[in-house]
């Protein structure tokens, strides 16, 4: 009799924690800014290298949005509009024949 307790905690609960990135999924941000940022060094030789820091900070913060885009929801409205965009698609005259 327990389990149908848990079922429900989780059902009720699994949305949320799909809804937001852990911290390893940020590694790629992390990695590709420090690439990035050494790239830009080694290519500047013995410049100051000013450039090089802002556009590793740049893509970091690009990086990190994308993840957190990844994990939002997307809005009933555009689900519709895809759903609706289908539909017309398989509506239309030879939709599903193939080439």
């Amino acid at each position: 009799m327990r389990v149908l307790p848990a079922l429900g905690i989780v059902v009720l609960w699994a949305p949320l924690a799909l809804a937001s990135p852990t911290a390893n999924e940020f590694e790629r941000c992390h990695r590709g800014a420090a690439l990035r940022l050494q790239h830009c060094l080694s290519e500047s030789g013995a410049g100051d290298g000013g450039v090089c820091w802002p556009q590793a900070q740049a893509y970091h913060e690009d990086c990190r949005k994308a993840v957190v885009q990844e994990h939002q929801r997307p809005d009933a409205a555009r689900v519709e509009a895809m759903r609706e965009a289908a539909r017309r698609r398989q509506a239309a005259p030879g939709a599903g024949s193939g080439p």
